[in-house]
């Protein structure tokens, strides 16, 4: 949000046409509004992501042997 932030700070001080006032503004919200949504799909997709996982290790556990899994997850984490 601060590159926003800083960009319309530039932005506005940049087009200080009276004229381009309600264009600068439609394109600062849509601007906006789109910077939200990005941040709403990353949160969404996230946490799809972690309930896969959470969903795959489950199997795991119950396919192999636990201290197996626990290692094998433990090496790769770090």
């Amino acid at each position: 949000m601060k590159f926003l932030n800083d960009f319309v700070i530039i932005f506005t001080s940049i087009h200080r046409d009276k004229t381009g006032d309600k264009f600068l503004d439609n394109l600062l919200s849509r601007m906006e509004e789109y910077a939200n949504n990005l941040e709403d799909l990353v949160e969404e997709r996230t946490q799809a992501f972690l309930e896969e996982k959470r969903r795959s290790e489950e199997l795991l556990y119950e396919v192999l042997p636990r201290y197996t899994v626990f290692e094998f997850l433990n090496m790769h984490e770090n």
